[in-house]
């Protein structure tokens, strides 16, 4: 009786059944760890573009903030400050802003009343703007966005 020295074809088959079962969920867990980190940067940019845009909106004086929802469109202040909502690209994605203005009315109960020492309530109509800017990407169950607001007083 000879003896073979090698492997057989069930022997290889077994190895590569192993050796897959192991490699491959170590592949998705790094394809899918790169694609993540790159949406999470994507993420990151757009929220500082709005957080710009809110910079500019804090920027410009209170009466030239327009009021109701706006979107598409440049901005500019009587300063010469520039809210810009036009639609930009960032990797490879088209991102859309809007730019929601509601004038609220502020309530004060902080003047005294010197006759009767009672603190007194007073209201300012136009005292308050609060500003939301949205940020929209993608179409259909990939439609994602991104909303920071801020308060601008008139005081």
């Amino acid at each position: 009786m000879t003896s073979r020295k090698g492997v057989s074809l069930i022997e290889v088959m077994i190895a590569l059944t192993i050796l897959s079962t192991l490699i491959l969920p170590g592949f998705m867990f790094i394809l899918e760890y790169t694609r993540g980190g790159s949406d999470m940067g994507d993420r990151y940019e757009i929220l500082n573009r709005i957080e710009e845009r809110l910079e500019a909106v804090l920027a410009m004086p209170f009466n030239d903030i327009p009021e109701g929802t706006t979107t598409d469109v440049v901005i500019t202040s009587e300063n010469g400050r520039k809210l810009d909502l036009k639609p930009i690209t960032i990797a490879n994605k088209n991102v859309t802003f809007e730019c929601d203005v509601e004038t609220l009315s502020v309530d004060f109960a902080a003047m005294k009343d010197h006759s009767t020492r009672q603190l007194q309530r007073a209201t300012v109509e136009n005292g308050m703007k609060r500003v939301t800017i949205t940020a929209r990407w993608g179409k259909g169950r990939k439609a994602q966005n991104l909303q920071l607001m801020v308060y601008k007083a008139n005081l």
